[in-house]
């Protein structure tokens, strides 16, 4: 009775011990080693702004991770967020390659013309002062968050509310709440650096027909 007893109790260790490891090898050796931190989901230009569909989360060895790195659990505090480098795609996000957007006007930044020809869609309540996210034309790739600086008509002039305040969009005013405008919208600039630009201007005149949407962003 006793070596059968005994018998039992060594198989029933060798069945703890098995499983332990099992555990170990599915979970324990990620949750001591790994870390989730975010990374590029694609690759993020110098001067972009920062969006949510731009970063994904990416377990990765506690010695790998880069100085700065960004968790899972502090995304919504860098959205919006300026890069001051290129991001390549699968890259590690770090808080030294972002910068605060506080200002409309960024050192090395200029207005560039995103063409007719390239806009899928638009609204057209659009004006100078609001901020859009520019997509490709099925909505899966962000290319950023860019400031309006101007919205133009195909004279060349710019385009206002009929009411007044400029057309900029002053205490948050909602798009149906804004008059009429004075004219038709041709065009829009927006603010980034050249390098940003080149990046849209390439893909947008490498697609057929109208490549990009323009979605206004808070």
């Amino acid at each position: 009775m006793l070596k059968r007893y005994r018998k039992f109790t060594g198989l029933f260790l060798i069945l703890i011990a098995a499983t332990l490891l099992f555990a170990w090898e599915a979970r324990g050796r990620d949750m001591i080693l790994m870390q989730d931190v975010c990374v590029a989901k694609i690759e993020i230009q110098e001067g972009q702004l920062l969006a949510k569909d731009m970063l994904k989360k990416v377990a990765v060895p506690r010695n790998a991770i880069i100085s700065g790195a960004i968790l899972p659990g502090a995304v919504d505090a860098i959205v919006g967020k300026r890069c001051i480098a290129r991001i390549p795609q699968g890259a590690q996000i770090s808080e030294r390659l972002l910068a605060d957007e506080a200002e409309r006007h960024v050192a090395g930044s200029s207005s560039f013309v995103i063409d007719k020809v390239w806009i899928f869609m638009r609204s057209s309540s659009l004006r100078a002062g609001d901020r859009v996210e520019i997509l490709t034309n099925d909505g899966l790739r962000s290319f950023g968050i860019f400031n309006i600086s101007y919205v133009k008509d195909e004279k060349e002039s710019e385009v206002r509310s009929a009411a007044g305040n400029g057309g900029l969009n002053l205490n948050g005013q909602s798009e149906v709440d804004r008059s009429e405008a004075t004219a038709q919208i041709d065009h829009v600039e927006i603010e980034t650096i050249l390098s940003t630009y080149l990046y849209i201007k390439s893909y947008a005149e490498t697609c057929t027909g109208s490549s990009l949407l323009l979605v206004r962003r808070e």
